[in-house]
């Protein structure tokens, strides 16, 4: 085989692969998470320093399951994510390191289970307020929303 031949054939051997490796990658990203963040909502705080908890629905109408990997608000001086779990007898709130947002499957963030803690509140969270926060994904883009607060005991999102 001629020179001339043989590079024709390596170069169409790569615009196959080329090509391919494009297929592949569209196909990822036709599967990629979709998270959408429904009911997101707080509880009034007591005051200023103290803690809060945020709770939402999490919906992943992708193909790919996701995590979400961290918060932050102005509203603190820092937000993480908790879980409660039972411990001789006692529920005990402990730090999680993500929550898990499998494919096309629904995570609710609702008190006495999973949720955003907001530690050393800046200003009190009175009922009728609203105040934004961010949320990390593994895999997808970071997702800000505004936060409404219901009453100090609520056990869901304040009427709209």
């Amino acid at each position: 085989m001629s020179r001339f031949a043989m590079l024709r054939l390596a170069r169409s051997r790569l615009a196959v692969f080329l090509l391919l490796g494009a297929v592949c990658v569209l196909s990822a990203q036709s599967a990629a998470a979709e998270i959408i963040v429904e009911r997101p909502w707080a509880r009034a705080s007591a005051g200023a320093g103290g803690n809060a908890a945020v709770f939402m629905t999490l919906r992943n109408a992708g193909g790919t399951a996701d995590r979400l990997i961290g918060a932050e608000t102005p509203a603190a001086g820092m937000a993480g994510l908790h879980g409660h779990s039972r411990q001789d007898n006692f529920m005990r709130m402990r730090p999680v390191e993500s929550i898990e947002v499998p494919a096309e499957a629904t995570v609710e963030l609702a008190p006495g289970g999973l949720h955003v803690m907001l530690m050393q509140v800046k200003t009190p969270l009175r009922e009728g307020d609203r105040f934004a926060l961010t949320l990390q994904f593994e895999r997808g883009d970071a997702v800000t929303l505004e936060v409404p607060v219901a009453a100090i005991g609520a056990l869901g999102p304040p009427a709209q």
